[in-house]
């Protein structure tokens, strides 16, 4: 039983982390768009330019897929786990 909690707590925690990487690189993708790239580094106060949204971007990106595979893998891992029979 403590194994299912220590799962269900990493799912939880990295489905939280996933969500926030999510918005951190939709945010970075506006900032790195040619199109929008001068609207971000307004609404920042000029904080987030262009060269450092795609630095920021590349890395979420990657930490993004890191992060959701430790939130699906124990589910998919539990559809191939055979059951207990008591």
């Amino acid at each position: 039983m403590g194994s299912k909690n220590f799962w269900s707590r990493i799912q939880r925690i990295s489905g939280w982390l996933t969500l926030l990487l999510l918005v951190v690189s939709i945010v970075s993708g506006y900032g790195w768009d040619i199109r929008t790239s001068d609207f971000v580094s307004n609404l920042t106060a000029g904080l987030l330019n262009r060269a450092l949204a795609a630095d920021i971007h590349s890395f979420v990106i990657f930490a993004l897929l890191i992060t959701l595979l430790f939130h699906i893998v124990p589910s998919v891992g539990r559809l191939f786990a055979k059951k207990k029979q008591d």
